[in-house]
């Protein structure tokens, strides 16, 4: 992911979500933590808030932005194996934290940490 802004100028800072440090859990949501490769190495936090989550989904579905990149990528079959499988993970490891709330003897969620560690 290439990130610019007008006070970089011509400059644009890589970040390559593959390559994070880790993830944990805040009181506003999770937290993102790496280091943004070369030409500038610069450690980067990102928090994600649950407003950012659904936002973030949001923005994938509206229009066809998203589906428009796949379909006329070279890489559509890779790129939506890859999609279906981390969704379907995602989706999976929702419906087994959820189940485990209403379990007896539970009282509370689980913990995310140990499902959001690589």
């Amino acid at each position: 992911m290439d990130l610019w802004s007008k006070g970089l100028g011509k400059r644009v800072l890589s970040l390559n979500l593959q390559e994070y440090e880790g993830v944990e859990k805040c009181d506003e949501g999770i937290i993102i933590k790496g280091v943004m490769g070369a030409p500038v190495f610069w450690e980067y936090k990102v928090t994600m808030t649950e407003d950012d989550f659904v936002n973030f989904f949001g923005l994938l579905t509206k229009g066809n932005g998203a589906v428009d990149f796949i379909i006329h990528s070279p890489n559509r079959w890779k790129i939506y194996y890859r999609v279906v499988k981390n969704v379907t993970t995602f989706l999976v490891l929702s419906a087994l934290a959820v189940v485990k709330m209403f379990l007896p003897g539970k009282k509370q969620a689980p913990k995310p940490q140990e499902q959001l560690s690589k």
